[in-house]
């Protein structure tokens, strides 16, 4: 069984993302998630509610959406993700770790745990060249060899990486986004001028199309 689709973002796909303030990592996953199907009993492992940015994208309208976080809020699941998870084997047909796992020491047994309670799909959105963000510990920027072992020893066999955000200067002008602060006219002229020249040099290089340089992952296992 093969996974669904990622939409493959255009810069008019991310500009709406971008013009609303988000980082040009949550632009671009957030894109990748267009009219992505959740299907069943589904657990997001790290948010509140659809309020999410990435609900506006995903398509969830076939799906029993339930949350968990380690915040009490009402009709959330208080879930502390270093320790065993409070559900049945099987309890859940999908699950979802958005800007999650990095904050996760115990990252081994989460992905054991995920295994063992989620018969279907679980979707993983990590970042990789992101600023450390401690909540209240930042621990890991996992490789795609990383999570590929991670989860195969957790007992998944299927497995599908994306990297998102595959462009040395669109980590570049990030990177320069992130220290300078500069204000949001010049950010997407900037941005805009950085997603040209990808293009162009991915179309003429094939070591620049080479490259292992991303600002993060989407990860899918089953």
């Amino acid at each position: 069984m093969t996974f669904a689709p990622l939409h493959v973002p255009t810069f008019s796909d991310i500009l709406g993302e971008l013009r609303r303030g988000k980082s040009l990592w949550r632009s671009l996953f957030n894109t990748h998630l267009k009219a992505y199907p959740l299907k069943g009993k589904v657990i997001d492992l790290g948010a509140k509610s659809t309020q999410a940015s990435y609900y506006r994208f995903f398509d969830f309208t076939q799906a029993e959406m339930s949350f968990a976080d380690l915040t009490p809020a009402p009709g959330v699941h208080v879930v502390d993700l270093e320790k065993p998870l409070p559900f049945a084997d099987g309890a859940y047909d999908g699950a979802i770790l958005a800007n999650t796992v990095a904050y996760i020491y115990n990252l081994r047994e989460l992905c054991r745990e995920l295994r063992r309670v989620c018969r279907g799909e679980v979707i993983i959105i990590s970042p990789f060249t992101q600023p450390c963000v401690p909540e209240p510990a930042d621990y890991f920027r996992c490789t795609e060899q990383g999570f590929e072992r991670l989860l195969r020893e957790a007992g998944f066999t299927e497995i599908d990486i994306t990297l998102v955000g595959k462009s040395p200067i669109l980590a570049a002008v990030d990177a320069i986004e992130v220290v300078l602060r500069i204000n949001n006219t010049l950010r997407l002229l900037s941005i805009a001028i950085a997603w040209g020249i990808d293009k162009g040099l991915r179309r003429f290089s094939r070591r620049y199309r080479e490259l292992p340089v991303c600002l993060g992952h989407i990860v899918r296992a089953r």
